[in-house]
Parts: C-alpha cells; sequence; structure tokens
C-alpha cells in the first residue's frame, strides 16, 4: 500500500504506470502478435536449441529431471511444492517464448528442485545412506561438483567471448562533436533506437527522436513511429522534408549499417555530410538551396486524352492575371516544400499524370538552369514552350537531371507534368546558375 501511495504522490504520475504497463505488457503482446516489427532487442525473442543446450546446460537438465520425476514417481508433493511446479512450467513456457523469463524460470526451477528432492525423501535415512555406501556417496558428490565446475568454467568463457566480440562504443566522438557544433535542445534524427545510450550519456544537450525502447514511440502514435521507420529505411521518396518539417530535426545521424540512408543522403545537397569517422556519418540539413517550394497542382489525369495545351492555356492566363479565366483545368491542390509528394496528393494514383506549375519572377534576362529529381516520367515547359522530356521511369535523386533556362525579365511560367507508372511519385526542383535572384511563387489565384 505504501509503495502504491508513493507512486501516486510522484511527479510522473500517472506516467509511472503508463510506463509500467508499456514496459511490460504492450512490449510483449505487440512482440508475441506479430503484427509490427518493432525490432525489439534479443531478449524478446525465442532462445534456440544450442543455447539452451550449451548455455545453459544446468539450468535445462534440472528442469528436464526434475519434470521427469514428477511424471514417474507418484508420491504425495506438498502444497508449496505443487505451486513452485505450476510456476516453473508456465514461466518455462514463457521462456520458450521470449528468454528474457529465464530470469524468473532459473530461481523457480531451483527452489522446484530443492522442494521435490525433500518431498521424495522425506522417508528415507540419509545417514545410513552414508554410513552404508561411502564410497558411492563420495562419488555422486564428486560427479555433481566436477560437473557444476565445468559448466561454470564453460559459462565464464562464454560471457568472457561475448564481452571480446563487442565492438568499443562508436559513437562517443560523434556525440562529443554534435556537442560542442550544434545548438543545446536541436532535435537530431536517428535511425537506429540503441544509439541513444551512446549518444546521450556524452552529450545531453540535444534532443534525440527515439531512445530505448521503440515501443514507447509506437505506443505514443503509430503514425509517426512508421513516418520514422520508412525516412530510416530509405521506404520513401524523399527524406529530408519528413526530418526537417514533421520531426523538426537538425541533424541526421546514421551508422553504416543503415546504408540505404547513408547514400540517399549523401546524394542530396540538402544534406551536408559534416562528420564521417568511426562508422558514424552526420548530416546538417541545409535551408538555404534555391528549391521551388510554391507549387499549384491539378490531377490526377489518367487516359489517352492529352491535356497540355489545356494546361499551358491555363496557366498563361493565370499568369497573365486576365481575371475570369474560364477553363476546365483546376488547381485545387497547393505544394509547399522542396519535395512534392504526388503519391500523397493524388491519393496513390497509378498510370496517371500531375500538373505542377508556378510563377518565376526574374528582374532582368537571365540563363541558369532548372535542377530535377523525379519518379517516374517528366515534361518542362518554360513560358508554354517545351524545354525538357523524359518518358522514365526513374527514381528520384536530387539534382539528378539538368534543364538549361532562359528567364525573361518579369514574370515566367514554368509547368510540370510528372508521370506516375507505379507506387512512388513526386519530384524535387530548384534553380542554380541565376546571377540575380528568382523568386517563385504559385499562380495567381
Amino acid at each position: 500500500m505504501g509503495s502504491l501511495v508513493g507512486l501516486m504522490l510522484h511527479p510522473n504520475f500517472p506516467h509511472s504506470f503508463t510506463m509500467w504497463w508499456t514496459q511490460n505488457i504492450r512490449v510483449l503482446t505487440l512482440k508475441w502478435a506479430g503484427q509490427v516489427n518493432l525490432f525489439f532487442g534479443g531478449e524478446l525473442y525465442p532462445p534456440e536449441f544450442k543455447t539452451m543446450l550449451f548455455s545453459t546446460t544446468a539450468l535445462s537438465l534440472t528442469f528436464f529431471l526434475c519434470s521427469l520425476a514428477t511424471l514417474l514417481v507418484l508420491r504425495p508433493r506438498s502444497t508449496g511444492t505443487v505451486y513452485l511446479f505450476l510456476a516453473m512450467l508456465a514461466f518455462g513456457v514463457l521462456t520458450m517464448l521470449s528468454k528474457r523469463f529465464i530470469e524468473y524460470a532459473a530461481p523457480l526451477v531451483v527452489a522446484y528442485a530443492a522442494f521435490l528432492t525433500r518431498d521424495l525423501l522425506s522417508d528415507e535415512d540419509l545417514g545410513r545412506w552414508f554410513r552404508t555406501r561411502p564410497l558411492a556417496c563420495q562419488l555422486v558428490a564428486w560427479v555433481v561438483v566436477g560437473v557444476q565446475t565445468g559448466l561454470l568454467v564453460h559459462s565464464y568463457l562464454d560471457i568472457r567471448r561475448d564481452l571480446v566480440a563487442e565492438a568499443p562504443p562508436n559513437m562517443k566522438e560523434a556525440a562529443l562533436w554534435l556537442k560542442q557544433h550544434s545548438k543545446p535542445g536541436q532535435i537530431v534524427f536517428t535511425a537506429d533506437w540503441d544509439d541513444f545510450p551512446e549518444l546521450f550519456y556524452y552529450n545531453d544537450q540535444n534532443r534525440y527522436l527515439i531512445c530505448l525502447d521503440p515501443a514507447f514511440f509506437y505506443e505514443y502514435d503509430p503514425v509517426q513511429w512508421k513516418l520514422w521507420y520508412n525516412v530510416a529505411n530509405v521506404y520513401c521518396q524523399d527524406i529530408f522534408n519528413p526530418i526537417k518539417l514533421q520531426f523538426k530535426a537538425h541533424w541526421l545521424l546514421c551508422t553504416n549499417d543503415f546504408s540505404r540512408l547513408v547514400k540517399k543522403a549523401s546524394a542530396d545537397p540538402r544534406f551536408a555530410k559534416v562528420f564521417d569517422r568511426n562508422g558514424v556519418s552526420i548530416y546538417q540539413l541545409e535551408d538555404d538551396l534555391d528549391f521551388l517550394t510554391d507549387w499549384s497542382v491539378t490531377g490526377p489525369y489518367t487516359g489517352s486524352l492529352n491535356w497540355d495545351s489545356k494546361v499551358l492555356a491555363a496557366v498563361e492566363a493565370r499568369s497573365a492575371a486576365t481575371g475570369g479565366v474560364r477553363s476546365f483545368v483546376r488547381w485545387p491542390r497547393e505544394a509547399l516544400g522542396s519535395f512534392v509528394d504526388l503519391e500523397r496528393l493524388m491519393v496513390g494514383a497509378e498510370d496517371a499524370s500531375a500538373y505542377a506549375a508556378c510563377l518565376l519572377d526574374s528582374p532582368v534576362d537571365q540563363d541558369g538552369e532548372l535542377l530535377m529529381g523525379y519518379d517516374d516520367a517528366m515534361v518542362v515547359w518554360l513560358n508554354g514552350r517545351s524545354m525538357y522530356y523524359d518518358p522514365g521511369p526513374t527514381e528520384v535523386v536530387v539534382d539528378a537531371r539538368h534543364v538549361p533556362l532562359r528567364l525573361k525579365a518579369g514574370t515566367n511560367s514554368l509547368v510540370l507534368r510528372c508521370s506516375n507508372i507505379k507506387q512512388n511519385w513526386g519530384f524535387c526542383a530548384r534553380l542554380s546558375g541565376f546571377k540575380q535572384r528568382v523568386t517563385g511563387r504559385r499562380l495567381i489565384q
């Protein structure tokens, strides 16, 4: 009762109960249900047969012999022995599901073995045994001591081998670098939940997205957890906008175990690699690149009907701000950010096209380039003139395609037709090489 009152008076109430429930109940039910892969720690997985046979030989043998004796020797059992037998069986089954329960199964097996031995030998005169069979009793004792000593040495060597094989801490240098170069409170996007302990130990001034263990993240917000999972494993087209906008992170930290994420970030100019040592990479998220982030979007369009001329006419009319424009083309969607996720905007339409348009204001006539990455196919028009065509398919690689542009002084219209064949669909585009600043904006509404 005192413990319960203390928990209720604690400043963390009722979160302490939520933590207990998540850690002890939800973690197990999520693992055993198998509905979502949270990459749990190894202690939640079933033990291997080889491990039970060679690493916990004494415990497994005691469990087996006790169970066999219980079934074969029909003698009265005390109430305590019966309860211990049921508890031993229950935690034995739980250990087969998740090896973390061996911490509870082990003392129960030993306790049951002691109670069972007491019950079986309650009518025996042990003193007479030692007097009449001294050599046999000594031999049994020495065998037991020898076997136990051998098992202890084997366990010691196993543990020592595992500790020697454990890689040394590789986050110390990265954590200290972040502590020196980042501002207190800035968020660091990490791809692996078990990076946190070392990072936090050496650098507690930053905030980290996910800590031990991932079940807390999932329980707090399954949608955000799924987004984090997709970004960390590069199951989404664009990783910059989710990290920057959804998670509000200033830094990306990942190990070489996440090779796809390292490759994706290294090829994206929005990520500046500032640290690369001991298999750990740190990227700073750039803010000053001239990505076009303000688009008017229409679609999806399917079938063989060609909408190019209608869309271009509608864009020219809106860019001229003539007012009262009547057109079959509507621009119901707006896209903000450096990546335009058409798969989300068009609710996963396949074998379809979408048009994105914006106005470019240039102070003078000047030449430059449009740098693009897209999935799957792309057509580009500038002021109604076709500038680029790629039938695809391709995947989004930032700045992979370069399109020369000549802007006139004043307002220019830029129209992109991005087509999707299947699944991923979207694009990112930015201006480069213009001597004077060019600003982009949506169509005049």
